[in-house]
């Protein structure tokens, strides 16, 4: 996950909010899961 990007989404829609232009819904931003040892192997 960019936190960069996710901050940069984040501030620009509290912007956008913030000057009345708010936009119902999500974004969705790409993302990955790493699957480490100590994870709970999936059933």
């Amino acid at each position: 996950m960019n936190l960069k990007q996710v901050g940069r989404v984040a501030a620009r829609r509290l912007f956008e909010t913030i000057e009345g232009q708010a936009t119902p819904g999500t974004e969705e931003l790409p993302c990955r899961l790493v699957t480490r040892e100590s994870s709970v192997p999936v059933p």
